[in-house]
């Protein structure tokens, strides 16, 4: 099955994945050097954000595709697929947080947090209905090594000492790794037309709509968060 894909929606996508990142490296400000445990609050929004956007990217890069058929996606699936994303993302911040494991600590984080990212990845394409999937598992296995670089990019900048200049070349370098890994995996994957039919109503938005609408929301809260990181540094310089 012949698929294309709306380049608007891939471009939001990246952007979504290189402000949801830039935010979650910024939130961790200031844990690096002896100060390297997250406090509860730090570590709950650090796994919101960072695994809250890079679902969000993976979902407005889905709804850039366009299927020759009609598709729609299994809502309990798609829920449990952010759930993870930020329980891995969660896990990963703890343990590279943690005093445990000495020097493994980064890569095992990255490793669970990296296999959470996937996992999120591949459950969201099985929620998809309409089509049927298959994948070349050579490429699924490149996807997953990139999903674990990106985790030990995003924790390694997470607790080393930084400037604001290194946490924007942090944020973007992630964000950049993060939609690799979401097209990487799609690269990965064929669809396929089957003979069993579904009755798909006429959805209420556009995939355009829904896309510009979960871009917006993470816009807002990213962007609230990017606001108090930019108020800590004046303060600081001041």
């Amino acid at each position: 099955m012949y698929i294309v894909y709306d380049p608007t929606l891939v471009m939001l996508s990246i952007l979504v994945a290189i402000l949801g990142s830039l935010t979650g490296v910024a939130v961790t400000f200031g844990y690096g050097g002896a100060r390297v445990v997250l406090s509860p609050q730090a570590l709950v929004r650090g796994s919101v954000i960072i695994g809250g956007s890079i679902w969000s990217m993976h979902f407005i890069a889905m709804l850039a595709v366009k299927f020759p058929v009609a598709i729609t996606y299994n809502s309990t699936q798609t829920l449990l697929s952010l759930c993870l994303a930020v329980l891995f993302t969660g896990v990963g911040l703890s343990l590279a947080s943690a005093k445990a494991l000495g020097p493994l600590k980064i890569p095992v984080a990255a490793v669970l947090m990296g296999s959470g990212i996937g996992a999120m990845h591949y459950l969201g394409m099985n929620a998809v209905t309409g089509c049927g999937i298959a994948y070349d598992f050579n490429w699924v296995a490149v996807s997953l090594a990139v999903a674990v670089g990106a985790s030990g990019v995003a924790l390694w900048f997470a607790f080393r000492k930084r400037g604001a200049i290194e946490t924007l070349f942090g944020g973007v370098v992630l964000g950049l790794a993060i939609a690799g890994m979401h097209y990487t995996a799609m690269y990965a994957t064929s669809f396929y037309r089957i003979t069993v039919t579904f009755e798909i109503g006429n959805p209420v938005l556009s995939q355009a709509n829904i896309a510009f609408s979960v871009a917006a929301a993470t816009l807002v809260i990213c962007g609230y968060y990017l606001y108090l990181f930019s108020s800590m540094l004046t303060q600081e310089e001041a």
